[in-house]
């Protein structure tokens, strides 16, 4: 692709690199990491933006292995790594259900020091609310010092809904308004879901 820019005599450099494999986005994954890989063998160096968008890109498009391994050349270029790789990261890790893997990478944004977007958040609680560990995701949202939104508190409902922890979730229903998050019909459902459960459960046992 470099090599074509330099045929109609365009000069690469890493602003049109960069460009170049966002515009991939909608062409395919493999586009956009065969523009990042070819900037190795030119003058340009791939920037934190190069790989960022890339791996934004295999996210969308649940590479989570690729995506991985983007970010670990990141770290062995001494690439700085911000909460946008890293809340790409982890996402992509929670749509390849790699629960685990997607929690190591929140560790490592905390002892990087690097502050949780909200983006990085709902993927964390997701991970934990899929991996079972419904407290350690309701922790961990009224452990964000920033605003959350809806999307972070329905991945804490689901989490909820999942563990049959009917209570929590109405609890976590009241204080949404008083966080000044308004509630959808997903909130709602989560809900609804986790008191259906416990009340076949009730029936169950009451047979």
């Amino acid at each position: 692709m470099l090599l074509g820019m330099s045929a109609v005599k365009l000069q690469a450099n890493v602003v049109t690199c960069n460009a170049g494999i966002s515009a991939c986005a909608g062409v395919g994954w493999e586009w956009s990491l065969e523009l990042l890989a070819s900037m190795q063998g030119t003058q340009v160096k791939a920037d934190v933006i190069s790989f960022s968008t890339t791996i934004s890109i295999c996210e969308k498009h649940s590479q989570w292995q690729v995506a991985g391994q983007l970010f670990a050349e990141m770290l062995g270029r001494d690439i700085r790594v911000d909460a946008i790789v890293f809340s790409s990261c982890i996402s992509a890790h929670v749509r390849g259900e790699q629960w685990s893997l997607a929690l190591d990478l929140l560790g490592q944004m905390r002892r990087c020091r690097v502050r949780a977007d909200v983006i990085a958040l709902s993927a964390g609680i997701t991970a934990y609310g899929k991996g079972g560990h419904w407290q350690a995701a309701i922790d961990l949202l009224f452990s964000f010092g920033g605003h959350v939104d809806v999307v972070c508190y329905n991945a804490v409902l689901g989490a909820c809904d999942r563990a049959g922890k009917w209570e929590v979730a109405l609890q976590l229903l009241e204080t949404m308004p008083r966080a000044g998050v308004r509630a959808d019909v997903k909130s709602f459902g989560s809900s609804i879901s986790a008191c259906k459960a416990f009340a076949w459960q009730a029936q169950k046992l009451s047979r």
